[in-house]
């Protein structure tokens, strides 16, 4: 039979490591989707402040209606991202809502874009590239929130 310190040992859980990180780290999947969120939201606004810094060249070659949309555009890629980001750095509930919502809304302005703005025939060509890159995006985008991993990720309660 034990004694009482041994048995106390026995119930009371292991020190923590000092080497293991306090939460774990996140997915493949999850760092893939938030690095293509930089670089799309980054892109959004590069695409706002190059069309407000060349306003008189931009007005030369198009309409206004394309320039209040190139502005609207830019801005709308770089604020649709933000949340995401956001959400998924801190690992809060709504993340993963917010990640869906721009897997889905940047492919959507891109393609609005692509198909009824940018009707030029020469970047036709490159249709189903284009295509595939979005297939991926979108199977990137369910992998990180459907899989078990990712949904782990999320629900995990930070360690003290």
């Amino acid at each position: 039979m034990r004694n009482p310190e041994q048995a106390e040992r026995a119930v009371s859980p292991q020190p923590r490591d000092p080497t293991r990180p306090i939460r774990r780290r996140r997915p493949l999947a999850l760092h893939l989707i938030f690095w293509l969120l930089v670089l799309w939201t980054v892109l959004g606004w590069l695409r706002f402040g190059q069309t407000l810094q060349n306003r008189e060249w931009v007005l030369a070659l198009t309409s206004r209606g394309i320039y209040a949309y190139l502005l609207g555009a830019g801005a709308a890629w770089g604020l649709i991202g933000l949340p995401a980001l956001w959400g998924l750095t801190l690992r809060t509930a709504w993340a993963r809502a917010a990640i869906a919502a721009a897997a889905v809304l940047y492919p959507a302005i891109y393609w609005f874009e692509r198909l009824v703005l940018w009707q030029d025939q020469d970047s036709q060509a490159n249709w189903p590239f284009m295509l595939a890159l979005t297939l991926l995006w979108l199977g990137i985008a369910a992998w990180g929130l459907l899989a078990r991993p990712g949904r782990a990720y999320f629900r995990e309660e930070e360690v003290d």
